[in-house]
C-alpha cells in the first residue's frame, strides 16, 4: 500500500493534477504564467531530489530494523520513499520541459523552421 500511494504522485504529476497549485497558477497574469510555473517546478524538483537523495539513507537504515508481523527488514517497505522520489523528480522534469514548449509564442515556433 505504501508503494502504491506513493508511486501515484508520479502519475499526479503527469497530468498536473494538484488542485491548488493549479488554481494558483491559473490565477496569475498571462505574461507571469509561464515564470511562475518554472519557479513551482524547480521548488518541487528540489523537494523531490532531497527526498530520494535521504530517503536512500533512510532504506539502508531499514535494513537494520525487523517488521514483526512478518519477521522481514523494513528495508523493501522504506525503499518506496527514494525510488518514488526519484521518479516523481524524472516526471516533472519530463511534464516541466513539456509545458514551458507549450508556453513559446507562434512566432518564436516559426521562425525555427
Amino acid at each position: 500500500m505504501i508503494w502504491a500511494a506513493l508511486l501515484a504522485v508520479s502519475a499526479g504529476i503527469a497530468r498536473r493534477e494538484h488542485i491548488g497549485i493549479g488554481m494558483f497558477i491559473l490565477n496569475t497574469p498571462k505574461p507571469v504564467q509561464r515564470t511562475v510555473l518554472f519557479c513551482v517546478d524547480l521548488i518541487a524538483l528540489c523537494a523531490f531530489l532531497y527526498l530520494a537523495i535521504y530517503g536512500f539513507d533512510f532504506a539502508v537504515g531499514g535494513m537494520r530494523r525487523q517488521a514483526m508481523i512478518f519477521g522481514m527488514t523494513l528495508a523493501l517497505p522504506y525503499a518506496a520513499v527514494p525510488v518514488a522520489s526519484l521518479l516523481a523528480a524524472i516526471q516533472l522534469l519530463l511534464v516541466a520541459l513539456r509545458d514551458q514548449g507549450r508556453f513559446v509564442p507562434i512566432d518564436l515556433a516559426e521562425g525555427a523552421e
